[in-house]
């Protein structure tokens, strides 16, 4: 994989580096600015382990999703070639590889919702003619995704987990 990023031209690596570089300003300024969907859910579940890890895979699915989609919507309108899709599926491999190291033991939802996200990466490689169909089955998963966080956040909090 590391072979794929040195054969990217350089405009393509920059349209890249942006993609990570956006996700990554979101990332800070919802800490920095203490963005209430991120801080609420910090205090009301600060006594409950499984909810604030909820909370968190909740979150960085998000993160991971909005990857895809900037990603998607700069290849509709850039057309980039097989390196540049392998490069980019690489660095997601990545992102998604040091959040299961980091979770010990993830939910049930949140290791089947990766193994979604690990699919559609590789969909991202098979890209074509059908990047607008692709693009908006990314943002249906991307709303799917927090539409079963939040079922799922609600039902544990009705059963006073």
């Amino acid at each position: 994989m590391k072979n794929s990023y040195q054969q990217v031209r350089d405009v393509d690596a920059i349209d890249l580096l942006e993609i990570l570089k956006s996700n990554r300003v979101k990332l800070l300024g919802d800490f920095i600015n203490e963005n209430p969907t991120v801080y609420s859910n910090m205090f009301k579940y600060e006594n409950d382990d499984y909810m604030m890890n909820l909370s968190r895979e909740n979150y960085f699915l998000g993160f991971i999703n909005r990857h895809v989609m900037k990603y998607d919507e700069n290849a509709i309108k850039h057309g980039y070639d097989e390196k540049v899709k392998k490069a980019f599926a690489a660095i997601m491999y990545g992102l998604i590889e040091s959040s299961v190291n980091y979770h010990k033991q993830p939910s049930d939802l949140y290791t089947e919702l990766l193994a979604r996200k690990i699919k559609a990466v590789r969909g991202i490689m098979e890209i074509g003619d059908n990047s607008n169909q692709r693009y908006q089955e990314l943002l249906y998963s991307y709303e799917k995704d927090n539409a079963l966080f939040a079922r799922l956040i609600n039902k544990e909090q009705r059963n006073g987990n």
